[in-house]
Order: C-alpha cells, then sequence, then structure tokens
C-alpha cells in the first residue's frame, strides 16, 4: 500500500477492490470518497457503513450505479431510457452485462467508441442493437438475407419494420409466436412469420381465396393461391401490385388482384377470348366473346370448363327448297365436356352446378333438335302438298285445253305454254 501523502492534502490512500485499485480521500465533511477507473470507463463512489462501497459511473450517455463485494467484485445497474440492465467488471473482460426485452435475452458491453452495445436472441434469431437517448435501445436483425431494423420498447416489446422487395410492413417478437408480422401488398394486408427453419412464409386473404407465399432476396414474393381447389402461382411488386397465372386444364390463363375489384383475369379458348373471376359461392366462372354470341362458364379442375351461351337458327334448304325458320324458344345450349368417371360430388359445389347445368342444358338442346326436326318435316311436307297440287292442275288444264286447240285448229303447245304462264 502506499503511504498517506502528507498533511496539507489531509487523509489520501488507495484501496483494492479485487482486481481495481482505486483512489480515495476522507474528510469530516464528506467521509471516505474516491475514484475508480475501470477500464473504458471512471466513476466516484463513496463509503458508507450502512451501503458499503456506493458509486456512480458513466457509461457513454447512460447513468449507471455500481458497488464492490469481495465475492462478486465490482459491479451494478445500468438505466438504458426506462430499461435496467446489470452489469459487472473485470480487467479481462471490461464492462459486460445483461438484461432482458420482455422475454428475449440480451447482452452488452461498453467501450468509449461503440457505448453500450450488444446482441438480443429472439428465438434462435440474433440481432444487434445499441443503446443512445435519441434512438433508446435500436438496432438490425437478419431474417436469412433480409436486414430489418428494430426496437425495443418496454410497453410495446420488440418492434420493427421489413421491406420484402417493396412488401413492406411492421413486425414483433414474443417467446410464444416468434418474430412476425403484417405487410402490404399494394393495399392488401399480408401475414409472415419468420423462422431460422423455414425463412420467411406467409399467408394473403385474396377476397374468397387463400394465399400462401415465401419471400427471398432472389426470387421476391412468390407464392400459391387456392380458387375453390384450383391452384395459381403469384407474385407481388411494387409496380404491378399482386399477378399471377392458373392452369384450367387446356388453358392458361393471367389474373391480378386488388381489394376494389378481387381477382380478375383474362382466358384464350382459341381464337375467343374472354374474362374470369373467383367467389367462393359460385368458383371460377366468367365470360366468353364468340363473336356476336356470348358466353358464360364456369371451370373445375374435375368439370373442365363448361358454359352456356345463346343459338340462331341459319335458314335450311332442304330438296331444293330454301325454308326460312325462326329461332325456336329454348333453354341455353350448353356445350359439355366428356363426363369423367363417377364420383361423389358434394351437392352445391362448383362440380355440382357444373353437372346439373350441363344435364339441363343437354335436356334443352335435345328438345330443341326435335322441334326444329318437326318445324322442317312440316314445312317440307306441306312445300311437296302444293307442287303435287299444281302439277295436278296442269295436268287437267292440259287435257281441257286440248280439246279446245282440235276444234280452234291451234297448236297443242302454243296453248300448254301459256297455261303453265297462268301459273308462274
Amino acid at each position: 500500500m502506499k503511504k498517506p501523502h502528507d498533511s496539507k492534502e489531509g487523509i489520501v490512500g488507495t484501496v483494492d477492490m479485487g482486481e481495481v485499485q482505486t483512489n480515495f480521500s476522507f474528510s469530516k465533511d464528506r467521509g471516505i470518497v474516491g475514484t475508480i477507473d475501470l477500464g473504458e470507463a471512471k466513476g466516484e463512489f463513496v463509503y458508507l457503513k450502512d451501503k458499503g462501497i456506493d458509486g456512480n459511473i458513466q457509461l457513454g450517455e447512460a447513468a449507471a450505479k455500481f458497488t464492490y463485494s469481495k465475492e462478486k467484485g465490482v459491479f451494478g445497474t445500468v438505466d438504458m431510457g426506462g430499461v435496467e440492465g446489470e452489469f459487472s467488471y473485470t480487467r479481462a473482460n471490461g464492462i459486460n452485462g445483461n438484461f432482458n426485452m420482455d422475454d428475449a435475452p440480451a447482452k452488452f458491453t461498453f467501450t468509449q467508441e461503440k457505448g453500450i452495445h450488444g446482441t438480443v436472441d429472439m428465438g434462435g434469431v440474433q440481432g444487434n442493437f445499441n443503446y443512445t437517448k435519441e434512438k433508446g435501445l435500436s438496432g438490425t436483425i437478419k431474417m436469412d438475407d433480409v436486414e430489418a431494423n428494430f426496437t425495443y420498447i418496454k410497453d410495446k416489446g420488440i418492434v420493427g419494420i421489413v421491406d420484402m422487395g417493396g412488401a413492406e410492413g411492421d413486425f414483433t417478437y414474443s417467446k410464444a409466436r416468434g418474430i412476425f408480422g403484417v405487410v402490404d401488398m399494394g393495399g392488401v394486408p399480408a401475414d409472415f412469420t419468420f423462422s431460422t427453419v423455414k425463412g420467411i412464409e406467409g399467408k394473403v386473404k385474396m377476397g374468397d381465396a387463400e394465399g400462401n407465399f415465401t419471400y427471398s432476396k432472389e426470387k421476391g414474393v412468390f407464392g400459391t393461391v387456392d380458387m375453390g381447389g384450383v391452384l395459381g402461382d403469384f407474385t407481388f411488386s411494387k409496380e404491378r401490385g399482386i399477378v399471377g397465372t392458373i392452369d384450367m386444364g387446356e388453358v392458361k390463363s393471367d389474373f391480378t388482384y386488388s381489394r376494389e375489384k378481387g381477382i380478375v383475369g383474362t382466358i384464350e379458348m382459341g381464337e375467343a377470348k374472354g374474362e374470369f373471376t373467383y367467389t367462393k359461392a359460385h368458383g371460377i366462372h366468367g365470360t366468353v366473346d364468340m363473336g356476336e354470341i356470348k358466353g358464360h362458364f364456369v371451370y373445375s379442375k374435375k368439370g373442365d370448363a363448361v358454359g352456356t351461351f345463346e343459338i340462331g337458327v341459319e335458314p335450311i334448304e332442304e330438296q331444293g327448297v330454301k325454308v326460312e325458320i325462326s329461332p325456336l324458344p329454348q333453354e341455353p345450349v350448353v356445350e359439355v365436356a366428356p363426363a369423367p368417371a363417377i364420383e361423389e360430388i358434394e351437392p352445391g359445389s362448383v362440380e355440382d352446378m357444373a353437372r346439373r347445368v350441363a344435364k339441363k342444358a343437354e335436356e334443352a338442346a335435345i328438345r330443341a333438335e326435335k322441334a326444329l326436326e318437326r318445324a322442317i318435316e312440316e314445312v317440307v311436307e306441306e312445300t311437296k302438298q302444293k307442287e303435287s297440287e299444281k302439277e295436278t292442275k296442269r295436268e287437267e288444264s292440259k287435257e281441257e285445253f286440248s280439246y279446245f286447240a282440235d276444234k280452234a285448229n291451234i297448236p297443242i303447245e302454243k296453248i300448254i305454254e301459256e297455261v303453265e304462264k297462268s301459273f308462274k
């Protein structure tokens, strides 16, 4: 121990606090007071019989208190904007401490260069943080190849923001649910979670359709959407919103989704173009433009695309006689795809509706065909009968005028010619 200073300086000395040697002085007014050097930080202390060593030290922008015991050495608490952490000091490791961001354990250290900084464990996902009076406890966390910012607020817990290639949103962390949040896909909210095993994955509701997606920097937001058992692929970008494709048997079609219009798509059936949408009640359904004919169709994975349209009847020429026939009143005629193998179909489903529409349309088509055949037969028979009656009258006239021709000495051919003109 160093010798005390001379009497002009009063009582001064040093005290050994484990690995830390400190200076102190004594006066009647202040008692025993001293200074302590904890490597990167310097503090002051007093000695009181009931409290022992009681000191204050500044860790950057955070005020801290410390004490000393022979068993624990130098240790204390630090206030980080209302969040309290505990620390200790050793010559080898410097000032190190820990605290909890709610149920996420955090570790920190202090240096003059970086201030208070450390790591926090969010269910196996490690975030880095530091403390300043202006920003509080704030940091970054890596969700695979996505870096997101977060802060810790005592009343709210860990909250942050994330940008998934234009899909921006908020997230939070809890021990029960891990990292979870909501991002905005062009006005469409989508829920997501992150884990080290599965990465970023989530769900998005597109009206009556449910979508699942994942995110990576390479592919962006990519997922599948279920339209009543028919799966479509979709992506999201800030410029285009939610866009995708769906496979309807022989046809692949494009679609978009917005909260205002729902799922809207285009479809090409050969040279005919149409539009479709999806609702839980009616499944995939739409209209197709076939020139002057407008068709309505539904699609199911089991029954393919079936639809209804209006038919007009063209003039028919039968045995040299052109017959004009007006369109007959009839139910819509449906072009029915080959029936699949018999299986149980849930009543009220899209498949059940398509099957019932097809059956009614087939019955209507048969009735219309028979009615058309009867009309043609009646017109043709009536035409034949009129021709027969005309022919009979011609023959009778020929015989009658032949008699008068002989008497009047007029050529029979001339008389027949005049008769035939009278029938035209």
